[in-house]
């Protein structure tokens, strides 16, 4: 909640507590440089934080933690093999394909 109504005055009334996850398996923590809703440094706040997190940075705008191929690629490869990506490894963000305009209906368009 402090982070959603900063700037508006709201102070919260518990203070963040550190997270650390003692004794866990490897903890990836995806972050995107550009992203306004989960800020990157709140990314590297945490991938610090925990015993055993590793940072993945993603370069470009936008929020999702898998953005384009590369990103997509070692998400996949963490969560179906356990490969924890290099330290200090990067992606650039894709940019988003546009949706495609929808087909044209089968009778021109035309209704009854």
């Amino acid at each position: 909640m402090d982070a959603y109504c900063q700037g508006w005055g709201h102070q919260g009334k518990t203070p963040p507590q550190e997270t650390h996850a003692k004794g866990s398996a490897p903890i990836l923590v995806v972050g995107i440089t550009g992203d306004v809703q989960t800020l990157y440094s709140w990314a590297q706040s945490l991938a610090g934080q925990l015993d055993n997190g590793h940072l993945f940075t993603i370069k470009g705008y936008g929020h999702g933690g898998a953005i384009g191929s590369c990103a997509t690629a070692a998400t996949i490869g963490f969560l179906v093999n356990g490969t924890v990506p290099a330290e200090g490894a990067t992606c650039t963000a894709e940019p988003r394909q546009a949706a495609a305009d929808p087909p044209p209906a089968a009778n021109g368009g035309a209704e009854g």
